[in-house]
């Protein structure tokens, strides 16, 4: 068994990183909409005629990016998933109750709790 000490900062950077990488899983998606789109219209404008490059290239790279953007997602969706479980692991452990205490609820351990009583939007995500 971990000390609380140890617990407290291990729940500590578990929420951070929790928190982190929904706006890089966010930058990362403009990024490929951007540069898909850019292909697109490129595809599909009179400008396509002048390029030199063969014609093929630009929707094979299209679906190339398409096939990342599909895997980014769902490496960002799996390691939100491991990190949403290791907090909730954490959360049991912390906030365990001691010896005639009440136990005390984690944030992410409530949410989840609402989530399954299907009262709120965020069963889905959790």
């Amino acid at each position: 068994m971990k000390s609380a000490e140890q617990l407290e900062r291990a729940y500590t950077e578990a929420l951070a990183q929790l928190r982190l990488h929904p706006p890089l899983i966010w930058t990362r998606n403009n990024f490929l909409l951007l540069v898909n789109s850019g292909l697109f219209a490129l595809a599909v404008s009179g400008q396509a005629n002048a390029w030199q490059g063969p014609l093929l290239l630009v929707p094979i790279a299209g679906i190339f990016l398409s096939l990342i953007w599909i895997w980014v997602n769902l490496a960002g969706q799996r390691l939100q998933r491991q990190w949403r479980a290791l907090v909730l692991d954490i959360e049991r452990e912390l906030f365990r109750p001691g010896a005639g205490e009440a136990g005390v609820e984690g944030s992410l351990t409530r949410a989840a709790a609402t989530a399954r009583e299907g009262s709120s939007w965020l069963s889905e995500s959790l």
